[in-house]
């Protein structure tokens, strides 16, 4: 029902039809890859009929905000592939020689079809605790093949809400380009787009009026970025960086 030769790969790797929320960009397709070589590959899960060959397509990774190979994070020429996946439905990609464990928290069509829409995380949901002397929070993620409109969010004392302990109370967000250039910051979402974000949520942003929450609108060139967060004044505590394509 799919298949490719030794010309491309070695060894098949069986994986899992993806119906997790992280990566809507992957829902109803298989995900698979081959063992050795690393290369991830999905097939429309719908498209398997027997009598026929459905299309498979490969899928790009990226780590940190670097697009890389599965060979690359190994630093083996041997990927031992597998993979892996939760109570959720989310996916894992398993690393043996390096003996790394990864969960896919994004993906992105740019073939041109309807895998991301408005409103859908599309690379990145990243939590981690902000301390004191720099000790900042960073979240990569990276555009495709088109400039695109993203929107990017710092959430801190709305965790509190979701019994985190210790959220970070005023989030400041910043963001820099892959030549370390700051493109764009803001401290509090509602001080200078908070109507534009709002908008975009269809007028129920997941933060309130006057909330110290961070949040910017940036259209982006081609390439990889990184989104900072830091606390202001030296503030201590959980945030979350939040990456959305908007359409």
């Amino acid at each position: 029902v799919a298949q490719y030769d030794h010309d491309q790969g070695a060894a098949i790797v069986g994986g899992y039809v993806y119906r997790g929320a992280l990566a809507t960009a992957l829902t109803g397709k298989y995900v698979f890859g081959d063992v050795l070589g690393g290369e991830v590959y999905t097939v429309e899960a719908d498209a398997l009929a027997f009598g026929s060959q459905a299309e498979i397509k490969e899928l790009g990774l990226s780590l940190d905000g670097t697009r890389t190979t599965i060979k690359t994070i190994g630093g083996s020429n041997r990927a031992d592939l597998r993979f892996g996946f939760d109570e959720e439905n989310e996916l894992y990609l398993l690393e043996k020689s390096r003996g790394m464990i990864f969960k896919v928290v994004g993906a992105i069509d740019l073939s041109g079809g309807s895998g991301s829409t408005a409103g859908e995380l599309v690379n990145i949901s990243t939590r981690g605790v902000v301390g004191t002397n720099d000790d900042v929070l960073i979240g990569g993620f990276v555009i495709g093949d088109a400039s695109q409109q993203v929107l990017i969010q710092a959430i801190g004392p709305e965790l509190s809400g979701d019994n985190v302990a210790g959220a970070l109370v005023d989030p400041v967000l910043t963001i820099f380009n892959e030549s370390d250039e700051e493109i764009g910051n803001n401290d509090n979402w509602d001080d200078t787009q908070g109507e534009l974000i709002a908008d975009l949520w269809g007028g129920n942003p997941p933060f309130a009026a006057g909330s110290l929450s961070s949040g910017i609108v940036l259209t982006l060139d081609p390439g990889s970025y990184t989104a900072i967060i830091s606390g202001k004044d030296d503030s201590v505590g959980v945030a979350l960086i939040e990456v959305y394509e908007v359409e």
